[in-house]
């Protein structure tokens, strides 16, 4: 018979969000200190109108580039130059939006 005694450590706690009516706000003064470190958000699949991703995880399939029986599986923070942002995707990202990089 096999023990493990492992325990595992109480999760991560990054930031307290505060809640509004619209979701997350951010708080100003990590706002401005996102701004100072230049903190962004690069034009990536995720936020892509091309990309689809299905479960929680890195991958996923560009509808773009892919053929009917050749899917191409991408990850989800790769990027390439025939980037779409998609308005649903860029409203998740809700107050860090501002941090969105324009596209190619």
């Amino acid at each position: 018979m096999t023990h493990d005694s492992r325990v595992d450590p109480p999760p991560l706690r990054l930031v307290d969000p505060v809640y509004d009516d619209n979701g997350v706000r951010m708080r100003p003064e990590m706002r401005a200190r996102l701004a100072a470190a230049r903190f962004s958000i690069g034009p990536v699949c995720d936020v892509c109108a091309h990309g689809v991703f299905v479960r929680i995880g890195p991958w996923g399939r560009c509808n773009l580039h892919s053929k009917p029986r050749a899917p191409v599986v991408v990850l989800r923070f790769g990027t390439c130059p025939s980037h779409k942002e998609s308005a649903h995707r860029v409203g998740l990202l809700q107050g860090y939006g501002e941090f969105l990089e324009p596209a190619f």
